[in-house]
């Protein structure tokens, strides 16, 4: 059976994301003349990855191997939002104390 590379598309879809949501996360700037960047570019061959990957095993894999695909999905996805949404606070507080710097 050929269902070894279903498995293998789920793996790296899940990895694919995982890779692309760490590398396009908001790094923390530590002064004002450090802008915060979100590397998009290198998280756009892993999305790539995950796309291709996940739409091949969404057309081929069992059922089994479609609801884990989601289920890493939707983990990763929350997993990205917390992390982005830790880091927020800080990114705004560091926009306000350099908007206030400035000004003065």
């Amino acid at each position: 059976m050929v269902a070894w590379r279903e498995g293998i598309a789920v793996a790296a879809a899940i990895i694919g994301l995982a890779i692309a949501g760490f590398l396009s996360s908001l790094p923390p700037a530590s002064e004002c003349s450090t802008a915060h960047k979100i590397h998009w570019l290198l998280a756009a061959p892993f999305f790539s990855l995950f796309v291709v990957a996940g739409a091949y095993a969404i057309a081929k894999g069992s059922l089994a191997q479609r609801i884990i695909l989601f289920i890493a999905v939707a983990v990763i996805i929350a997993g990205y939002v917390a992390g982005l949404s830790s880091s927020l606070p800080m990114v705004f507080e560091t926009e306000v104390g350099c908007a206030a710097q400035g000004a003065r």
